[in-house]
């Protein structure tokens, strides 16, 4: 036990390393751009800029996270308790018992990492949301949609990014669910006749059916 503690402790130690290695150069470039800004008296558009950037970061990342988590959760819930034999299903048997005690911590885990990632992607767009939060009217209507000119140039952009993140971020959840169906056992393509679940189809359609609704709210939007 006192070496598996070991083990463990230094594997942490080692992840902390390296976090705080990959980390120097954001850290390093972050307190110059702050030192830059507070010495020309525009502190406030450095925290400005930061503090949007973390909003953007935590809101949309957390979305995601929940979105992935909770669709392999479902997934995980909906898998069949009993599986044809079949030789390529006895394979991924053998990748199941071996994750199944760690299941719950691998969602967690993928959800997280996606989660951030995308985040961090939305949070370089902090522009378009400072506009679309302190934009306004200018008073001139475009000729053709009676739109005012405003709606163009500050909330038009946010809308865009809106809704091409959730349009990723349900195709990323669509194959994420689909996979883990798939290897949950409740899509069986070897399967003489029950190929997919009656309850498989219905969580994917649901999603497919979302995927299509923000897609033609594009289009509406272009």
């Amino acid at each position: 036990m006192g070496d598996l503690v070991r083990r463990r402790l230094g594997t942490v130690v080692v992840l902390g390393l390296l976090l705080v290695l990959f980390s120097a150069n954001r850290i390093a470039v972050l307190v110059t751009d702050f030192w830059w800004f507070d010495a020309r008296g525009f502190r406030q558009v450095f925290t400005t800029v930061l503090s949007t950037r973390v909003l953007l970061a935590l809101v949309f990342g957390a979305v995601l996270t929940l979105l992935i988590a909770a669709n392999l959760l479902i997934a995980r819930k909906l898998r069949p308790f009993y599986v044809p034999s079949s030789p390529q299903q006895a394979q991924i048997q053998r990748y199941r018992e071996m994750v199944d005690p760690y299941l719950p911590w691998l969602i967690a885990a993928i959800a997280v990492v996606f989660g951030v990632t995308s985040g961090l992607a939305v949070s370089a767009s902090w522009d378009s949301w400072l506009l679309f939060r302190d934009g306004g009217s200018v008073g001139i209507a475009d000729p053709q949609f009676g739109i005012d000119l405003g709606f163009y140039l500050f909330s038009l952009p946010f809308w865009s990014l809106l809704q091409t993140w959730l349009f990723t971020s349900l195709v990323l959840t669509a194959m994420l669910a689909a996979g883990a169906h798939y290897l949950l056992g409740g899509i069986r393509p070897e399967a003489e006749n029950e190929k997919i679940l009656p309850s498989v189809k219905a969580h994917l359609a649901v999603l497919l059916a979302l995927i299509l609704a923000v897609r033609a709210w594009g289009y509406w939007l272009d």
